[in-house]
């Protein structure tokens, strides 16, 4: 079975950096990712899941993804992951 996540980014600063994540932009979690340190920090659920449901469907890839991004220093307006 493949997973697939959508990240939307709701929020930026100097600091950091808040994505929406989940299948589409009713059903979205937050996260948001430091940009000095790279940690990346799981805010909120996918709506209607519980949290370890919204973790393994979601939010994974959606830090999978965020990491990448740190790494690359480019945070797009929108970005996907999937496997």
């Amino acid at each position: 079975m493949g997973r697939a996540v959508n990240l939307w980014k709701s929020n930026e600063t100097s600091a950091a950096v808040e994505y929406r994540y989940g299948p589409d932009h009713d059903h979205a979690g937050r996260l948001s990712i430091d940009k000095v340190s790279g940690v990346v920090t799981g805010q909120d659920p996918v709506p209607g899941m519980t949290p370890d449901e919204s973790w393994f469907l979601y939010g994974m890839l959606a830090k999978a993804k965020a990491e990448k991004m740190f790494k690359s220093q480019d945070y797009p307006d929108e970005a996907y992951m999937a496997t």
